[in-house]
């Protein structure tokens, strides 16, 4: 009876649920309340997206977590998500929060050469443009910055795994002038290629208990090609705080659960599983 069901409700244009499926591969191939209702936004009936996951589940690829259906990897593949910020990287208001900066930086006992166009204190900022409304404002920082690494616009970089960088760094405009700025133009690529199979690991290893551990800490290392445990001589280039870009993506893709201005919430399918 629910097959026959399922296969009346699927049995319109095979194209709705291609389409749907596109959908929720930025999703983390994962439907929820959140990822339902952008669905509804994005121009999909609630009777599509029911037949959609009725029919998920049927095919037994997919597993129920909580209020979450996760799909597996055989039928979906995860991908950066489309994430809407109001503010665009041209805004005169965000230019000002990242001046051009040149400068010697003192840390941990050394002097390390700085240029670049570096955001100052961004929540703060973002809260001003919100008349001091925090929590708007945290939502416009978040999804703003976000986005800004899904783009390749903005990123988080570093090449020493003892220097944490100034802030998020902006790469367009006269910012794209920055001496790294090339280098870490081109890192974007593994941001996107581990992207996907970086949300798998953290989903496989880590259970919904707020422990935010995200899997393997040494994944986005060994997926720039750099062995933690091996040798130091010949290791390639790569950045540092590449999972903590992935970790600024699913928290603006709204895939953690109660997180506020004041408080981190907690990770949800597919970023974990409760069982």
């Amino acid at each position: 009876m629910r097959i026959s069901y399922v296969l009346a409700l699927v049995a319109g244009p095979a194209f709705a649920d291609d389409d749907l499926m596109a959908f929720f591969e930025g999703q983390g191939c994962t439907i929820g309340a959140y990822s339902r209702a952008l669905a509804v936004e994005a121009g999909y009936s609630s009777d599509e997206i029911a037949a959609f996951e009725e029919a998920r589940i049927v095919e037994g690829q997919s597993t129920r977590q909580g209020d979450y259906l996760v799909m597996g990897a055989e039928i979906c593949t995860i991908r950066l998500p489309d994430i809407k910020s109001r503010w665009s990287v041209d805004d005169p208001e965000i230019i000002a929060m990242a001046p051009f900066i040149d400068k010697d930086v003192e840390w941990a006992s050394r002097t390390i050469p700085v240029d670049g166009c570096f955001f100052e204190n961004p929540m703060e900022q973002f809260v001003a443009l919100n008349d001091g409304d925090e929590e708007a404002g945290y939502r416009d920082y978040i999804s703003f910055m976000a986005a800004g690494l899904v783009s390749g616009d903005i990123r988080y970089y570093s090449d020493d795994p003892l220097w944490m960088p100034l802030g998020a760094q902006l790469l367009t405009g006269e910012c794209a002038k920055a001496s790294n700025a090339d280098v870490v133009r081109e890192n974007h690529a593994y941001l996107v290629s581990g992207f996907g199979p970086w949300v798998r690991q953290a989903y496989d290893m880590d259970q919904c208990t707020g422990t935010g551990s995200f899997g393997d800490w040494r994944f986005s290392l060994l997926h720039q090609g750099l062995d933690p445990d091996g040798p130091r001589e010949d290791q390639p280039v790569v950045n540092a705080v590449l999972a903590f870009e992935w970790m600024m993506i699913t928290t603006g893709a709204r895939w953690r659960v109660g997180d506020t201005a004041s408080e981190k919430g907690e990770e949800a399918p597919p970023l974990c599983r409760y069982e």
